[in-house]
């Protein structure tokens, strides 16, 4: 288990940063984790199985979790709807093997590949600043708003609890649920294998 006991900022020269078991605070004061791998050269490893958590444990989570680098999630950020983290955001490339829950935003600058079965992402807006890529035989479930400006592949059924900003095209093989107002800020195709695209609320551009 890595406590902090403090704000921490860990540097390395284009090599990776691993946790293997839990990251929590010390305290009740939410600590922030802060990463810089050199630029998107090095990997944020979290856990070596999803039964890892970030944050959660006795109420002490994490504050903001800020990497400059790639992202390998294999623990989980939270629990349910329990934050484990007050933010998080990544530079490079994300593999997200675990939900996530932050009681404020979630941005992925880089790439975003889904792996290992359904996932939830729950925050105040999560953010997806290039392609989103699914695992083909799993859900998207995002709890919260979604800012999309890379194109979304490869998932089965999306569904996305308050509004949307689409800059860029989704792919489903299932459905696709919009339950708040959706802007569209760019030309947009929605693709689904036989399936529906419902909209709770408003479309607009």
């Amino acid at each position: 288990v890595t406590t902090l006991s403090t704000n921490v900022t860990l540097t390395t020269t284009d090599s990776n940063v691993t946790f293997n078991d839990k990251v929590i605070s010390e305290g009740e004061t939410n600590r922030n984790l802060t990463i810089d791998t050199n630029g998107n050269t090095g990997t944020v490893v979290f856990g070596n199985a999803t039964t890892d958590t970030i944050g959660v444990t006795n109420g002490y989570d994490l504050g903001v979790i800020d990497i400059t680098g790639n992202l390998d999630l294999n623990a989980a950020i939270g629990n349910g709807a329990t934050a484990g983290a007050t933010s998080i955001e990544v530079s490079g490339i994300s593999n997200l093997g675990a939900d996530v829950t932050t009681s404020s935003t979630q941005t992925y600058t880089g790439a975003v590949t889904l792996s290992g079965g359904d996932r939830t992402l729950q925050g105040s807006t999560i953010n997806f600043g290039n392609t989103l890529t699914g695992t083909a035989s799993h859900d998207l479930i995002i709890t919260g708003a979604l800012n999309l400006d890379g194109a979304a592949t490869n998932i089965v059924d999306l569904s996305v609890s308050t509004t949307s900003d689409l800059g860029a095209n989704v792919t489903t093989s299932g459905t696709q649920q919009y339950d708040g107002v959706t802007t569209l800020s760019t030309n947009v195709t929605l693709t689904t294998t036989d399936s529906n695209v419902t909209f709770n609320d408003k479309v607009i551009s």
